[in-house]
């Protein structure tokens, strides 16, 4: 089974056939860095809900949905991401998070899982429980 490269070029995420992991992540990176820097350089001094909006609808979907393993890269990323709103550099990265009400990637991983998992055993997604769970 393929996988469906024309509807990732509609959110503009950069995946092929060959589902190469370091070339995917890499990729994710280098295309989040780029988002982060327009960011940085266009959006200085702007509202703390300005920033977390641009960081959630730009940079956030790179981050979860081009290379669902965890990278180190990624939560580098989100550092950054938060120290570029105003009077937050100076904050530990933990309360950052807590000011800017986000959370860790990791903990976002888990509940999409979770959510998916009620998904499938509540009927909700036509998939064979067989294949993911002992009932």
């Amino acid at each position: 089974m393929l996988f469906n490269v024309e509807k990732c070029k509609v959110v503009h995420m950069d995946y092929s056939n060959d589902l190469k992991w370091e070339k995917q992540c890499s990729q994710a990176v280098a295309k989040t860095n780029r988002v982060l820097g327009l960011i940085k350089r266009n959006f200085t001094g702007s509202s703390k809900e300005t920033i977390i909006s641009l960081y959630k609808s730009l940079v956030r979907p790179h981050l979860e949905c081009c290379c669902p393993i965890r990278n180190q890269h990624y939560f580098k990323m989100q550092r950054r991401a938060t120290k570029s709103v105003w009077e937050m550099e100076k904050l530990y990265y933990e309360k950052r998070l807590k000011r800017l009400r986000l959370m860790h990637l990791d903990g976002r991983r888990v509940r999409s899982d979770l959510i998916k998992a009620f998904k499938m055993i509540n009927g909700y997604c036509d998939v064979t429980l067989d294949l993911f769970f002992y009932i």
